[in-house]
């Protein structure tokens, strides 16, 4: 499940815009939520800015998008296929709505589930080698139309600054070992 590397801190930065902290613990509003809300730098960016370091730039132009929630990386116009780091409730993983955990991995997003269907089955288990027994394959959390090739982290410290580092690394191994394969 990822790295595990606690609760986020209780500090605020701002007026709570929510009362829930990532990493499945209940408590103040998620530090990361105050940061963007007072215009700092986020988690996100700071995983963008490794991520470019990271990443092979014969696989084409990376482009990326970030939220204070996550970030979204694609290649050339491929935006309904992507590799996401986003924080996720936990009702969409069966677990109470109040806790926050960290998804990594690959997402298609087609309107029609037939399309992410069959990139999906085109991918098959072929990830596996390079990947590891950790990424789901399957439905994606919260959508049904959409797949996903992904893993879902029970903590991250947004705080700590190999945080960043971390999720770029476990992000740039999906686009290294996923991208070859959806392009063949």
């Amino acid at each position: 499940m990822g790295p595990a590397y606690g609760p986020a801190p209780t500090g605020r930065a701002g007026p709570p815009v929510d009362q829930h902290r990532p990493g499945g613990v209940p408590g103040p509003a998620p530090e990361w939520h105050n940061a963007a809300m007072a215009g700092e730098p986020i988690l996100f960016d700071e995983v963008r800015d490794a991520l470019e370091g990271f990443v092979d730039p014969a696989l084409g132009e990376l482009h990326t998008r970030t939220h204070r929630g996550g970030i979204k990386v694609w290649f050339d116009d491929s935006v309904r296929e992507h590799y996401e780091a986003q924080w996720i409730r936990g009702h969409h993983l069966g677990r109470p709505k109040n806790l926050w955990f960290l998804e990594i991995g690959f997402h298609a997003e087609h309107s029609k589930p037939a399309e992410n269907d069959a990139l999906l089955e085109h991918i098959g288990d072929r990830f596996r080698a390079d990947l590891g027994d950790e990424p789901e394959s399957g439905e994606f959390l919260g959508a049904q139309n959409w797949r996903r090739i992904s893993e879902i982290w029970d903590t991250a410290d947004s705080e700590d600054p190999d945080t960043a580092m971390d999720i770029a690394g476990r992000l740039a191994d999906y686009i290294e070992v996923i991208e070859p394969l959806r392009r063949d």
